[in-house]
């Protein structure tokens, strides 16, 4: 990310909090008027330093080193709370994590809920072994995108595409082999198989691996409990439809992981694929002069427009990651020529420097559910499938809209989402 890139402004329109979110940005978006809302244009008299815990990140010349006076005075909510509303807030503020949770799985507006549909063949499979490559694998992919069936008008849906839907069954397949054989390893006659999995999408995945162990392991299915840990009461649904009829085994529970408190005492096997890279992560950056962490806030005034201010840390959550880092060892994650004091005081000193770092988005929620798992599930054993990079995006985003792929303009909202490739 350049550097014009990383610095944001204390009160930023939709727009450029969309700007500062996305991960490769056009120089055309770096070029904004001085002042960005109403109340940085009626408030011109000189900063005060009554807040000196509050740090504006501003990459124009002229700018106060405090928030707008407002922003500071909205009430403070969690991505808990606004689950009982049924359209976005405004006049609040919140943590960069918090922010993201809404905005993905908020059940009346999030964009799990509403907007994503996980993309899932015909009951054809695919005949992998007619397939030369991989270009004649994307083409038929697309093949299936295509006759995946027409969008209504309006903004389109967004269309999901996973190996577990792809490969299907031989992902399902696999996946059980491997908890199948340290199952008979470890625990098989004395234990039954218990599986917990989150982020269970369409419930394929489920549906392949009991399938398996029915077929293949009859006397392991038959002391098998499945239970699917779902967030969202659409795909609850769908995973209830599909799976219960053919497999009584299946338990599903509508709740977020992060509101689990049932103790599973027995050996299990807890699955999570293509899940950690959906999860909220917070954004802290770092006073150049003194090293201190700063967490970020969004806020959001009386016309749904978002800002963004910065203050010490004192979210609990945030605190207790750092402070597990800094016991590892792990210093603050800045350029090499700025890891000096010396270096860091020249250029503190400098015309117009930044007062802060670049962002650095931590993983907060990865390491709530590493808690979860620790004092709810305490003889588990994690599988984890995720990314292990994502590829260059173009400028606009691929969606399916009427059965083709049509390539649309940055969305200022969704664009805020992007913080770590979320979308």
């Amino acid at each position: 990310m350049s550097r014009l890139s990383s610095l944001l402004p204390r009160a930023c329109t939709r727009r450029s909090l969309s700007v500062h979110f996305r991960c490769r940005l056009k120089p055309a978006l770096l070029t904004r008027p001085l002042s960005t809302t109403p109340s940085a244009l009626k408030n011109k008299q000189p900063a005060s330093r009554k807040n000196d815990d509050k740090i504006n990140y501003n990459p124009e010349i002229f700018f106060d080193e405090l928030p707008d006076p407002e922003h500071i005075n909205y009430a403070r909510v969690t991505a808990n709370e606004l689950e009982r509303y049924i359209a976005p807030p405004t006049r609040v503020k919140m943590l960069v994590r918090d922010f993201i949770e809404d905005s993905l799985y908020n059940p009346n507006y999030g964009y799990f809920p509403k907007q994503a549909t996980i993309f899932t063949p015909a009951d054809a499979e695919i005949d992998f072994r007619a397939l030369r490559d991989e270009a004649e694998f994307q083409e038929e992919v697309a093949k299936l995108y295509m006759a995946y069936g027409l969008d209504a008008e309006g903004p389109g849906r967004q269309i999901w595409h996973t190996p577990t839907e792809l490969f299907k069954p031989y992902y399902g397949q696999a996946l059980a082999q491997c908890i199948v054989s340290e199952y008979l390893l470890k625990y098989f006659p004395y234990e039954d198989l218990v599986i917990y999995e989150i982020g269970a999408g369409n419930g394929t995945l489920a549906l392949d691996i009991l399938d398996y162990l029915r077929d293949e392991y009859p006397e392991v299915y038959e002391r098998t409990h499945y239970n699917i840990i779902e967030i969202s009461g659409r795909l609850a649904k769908m995973q209830e439809e599909k799976l219960s009829p053919v497999h009584p085994c299946v338990n599903i529970t509508h709740k977020s992981i992060f509101h689990w408190d049932q103790r599973e005492p027995a050996p299990c096997f807890f699955i999570a694929m293509e899940v950690v890279d959906n999860f909220a992560h917070d954004m802290i950056r770092y006073d150049y002069r003194t090293l201190e962490p700063y967490q970020g806030l969004i806020t959001i005034d009386a016309n749904g427009e978002f800002g963004m201010y910065y203050t010490r840390v004192t979210d609990p959550l945030i605190s207790s990651f750092l402070a597990l880092r800094r016991s590892l060892g792990h210093p603050p994650p800045l350029p090499a020529l700025l890891k000096s004091p010396a270096m860091r005081s020249i250029y503190s000193q400098l015309p117009f420097a930044p007062n802060l770092s670049v962002p650095e988005y931590i993983p907060t929620r990865l390491l709530s559910l590493l808690r979860t798992l620790r004092t709810h599930f305490p003889r588990h054993r994690l599988l984890l499938s995720d990314f292990s990079s994502l590829p260059d995006d173009d400028p606009g985003r691929q969606r399916a809209r009427r059965a083709d792929a049509a390539p649309e303009h940055d969305d200022p909202v969704l664009d805020a989402l992007r913080a770590a490739g979320l979308l």
